[in-house]
C-alpha cells in the first residue's frame, strides 16, 4: 500500500476515505487490510486511481487476474472485485 501512496498521491486520500468507512460500519481490520491490498494492486498495475478506470479497464483486469493460474489466488480475486464494490459505493460511483 505504501507503494501505491507514493506512485499514486490519489490513493492515500483514497485509502483515508476507505479506512474511515469500513471502521465506521463495523467491519474488520482485515476486511480494511484486503481490501486496500487489491485496490492497491490494480492502482500501481495502471499507474492511476481505480476511480479513474473505465469499465472495460476493469474487465481486463479482472479477466487476467481470473486467468492466471497459479496466482493471485481465488480469494484475491473475490476481495478485488468486492474491494472495488465498495471503494465505488463510497464514491457514490454504482
Amino acid at each position: 500500500m505504501e507503494k501505491a501512496c507514493h506512485s499514486v498521491p490519489e490513493f492515500t486520500d483514497l485509502y483515508r476515505k476507505l479506512e474511515r468507512s469500513v471502521t465506521l460500519s463495523g467491519k474488520s481490520q482485515s476486511t480494511l487490510t484486503n481490501y486496500a491490498r487489491c485496490l492497491a494492486h490494480i492502482t500501481l498495475h495502471f499507474n492511476c486511481s481505480p476511480l479513474d478506470l473505465d469499465e472495460e479497464q476493469i474487465l481486463d483486469y479482472l479477466h487476467v487476474l481470473k486467468s492466471k493460474n497459479k496466482t493471485p489466488s481465488e480469494s484475491f480475486f473475490k476481495h478485488t472485485v468486492y474491494g472495488l464494490r465498495y471503494l465505488y459505493r463510497i464514491y457514490e460511483l454504482q
